[in-house]
């Protein structure tokens, strides 16, 4: 045997050694803390660490899963354009900037409502879960401005007056469920109809603004 290889089996044997002792000591110290525990307690210990491998286990699942999510929209064109495109979709929804359709609601309004009455209301549908939203055939976004000119309702610059239709695209028996009490109030001032819709259609759309001032932080 060499010099070298002496040195190395030498080296060896000294840190298998130390990694023998550093165990030994941890187990005799676990033994020492276990000891010193009621049943209780270590079932509170034993049970801590199952939760704690399992919540382990699941994020490591997660990980693979969106690992493996990442590799074949990386290896398959196809599957990226299309995730691409249902995002393009959602947003061209949310933005308003194309008919779509659905189950919802249709709710008709007989007599004439302030602005803030308007505003108040759709703000109520979006929080029931509306999708989509338009009143007398005008889409409401979170761009769409409601005001008021010569005591009437105004939508983005154009006249609304009674009576008023509004369709609210989303969860039908859940918006119509949430919206009883606000229907109870406005019936005491007059007609007002509320339907639920297996398909309803909302054909109008908000013209598509460009974005002049604002851009991407980098």
């Amino acid at each position: 045997m060499t010099r070298t290889q002496l040195a190395l089996f030498l080296a060896t044997v000294l840190v298998l050694g130390f990694f023998f002792s550093v165990q030994l000591r941890s187990q005799a110290a676990a033994d020492r803390l276990l000891s010193g525990q009621d049943n209780v307690t270590l079932g509170l210990l034993i049970s801590g660490l199952a939760q704690s491998n399992q919540r382990l286990i699941e994020a490591r699942s997660d990980l693979s899963g969106e690992e493996q999510r990442l590799a074949d929209s990386a290896s398959s064109p196809t599957k990226a354009s299309q995730e691409l495109q249902q995002q393009l979709s959602q947003l061209q929804v949310v933005n308003g900037t194309v008919p779509v359709h659905g189950p919802g609601v249709h709710l008709k309004v007989s007599f004439k409502m302030q602005a803030f009455e308007i505003q108040d209301l759709s703000n109520a549908m979006r929080q029931l879960g509306a999708e989509a939203l338009s009143i007398n055939g005008h889409r409401l976004t979170a761009r769409t401005v409601i005001g008021e000119r010569g005591g009437a309702a105004v939508i983005d610059g154009q006249a609304l007056s009674a009576p008023y239709d509004l369709l609210a695209i989303g969860d039908p028996s859940q918006m119509a469920t949430g919206a009883g009490q606000l229907v109870t109030q406005l019936r005491s001032r007059g007609q007002v109809m509320l339907e639920q819709v297996p398909d309803l259609r909302i054909t109008g759309v908000v013209p598509d603004r460009p974005q002049v001032y604002s851009t991407f932080e980098q």
